[in-house]
C-alpha cells in the first residue's frame, strides 16, 4: 500500500473496493492458495490494484465464459469509470487480477 492516502471519489473508491472484494472472494472460493498478495499503487493519473494468489490458477477458458458473472461485474465496474480488469493464469502458480481506473 502507498504511505499517502490514495483519494478517490466515492462511486470510484466504492469499485475499487468491489473489485478486491470480488477477487479475494474468488480466491476462497476456487483457487485453494495459501497465500494471496494485494498490491495499490499510483501514478499521476491512474490507481493500480493487483491480487495474486498462489492456488491451482484459472483456466482460459472460465477468464471470458459469459457465466462468469463475478469477473464480469469486475470488469463492468473498472469499465463504468474507464478502466480495465485483466484477468491472467500464472501457470502452477496461480492467478492474478489486475485493475487499473484513472484517478480522476
Amino acid at each position: 500500500m502507498p504511505a499517502e492516502d490514495i483519494s478517490l471519489e466515492t462511486d470510484r473508491a466504492t469499485a475499487v473496493f468491489r473489485v478486491l472484494q470480488e477477487a479475494l472472494s474468488n480466491v476462497v472460493r476456487h483457487a485453494d492458495a495459501s497465500n494471496v498478495v494485494v498490491d495499490v499503487r499510483t501514478d499521476v493519473n491512474n490507481l493500480t490494484l493487483t491480487v495474486r494468489d498462489d492456488g491451482k490458477g484459472i483456466s482460459a477458458a472460465s477468464i471470458h465464459a459469459p457465466n462468469s458473472l463475478g469477473l464480469l461485474g469486475m470488469r463492468e465496474r473498472a469499465t463504468a469509470f474507464g478502466g480495465t480488469v485483466e484477468v491472467t493464469a500464472l501457470p502452477k502458480q496461480g492467478t492474478c487480477v489486475t485493475m487499473r481506473i484513472p484517478t480522476e
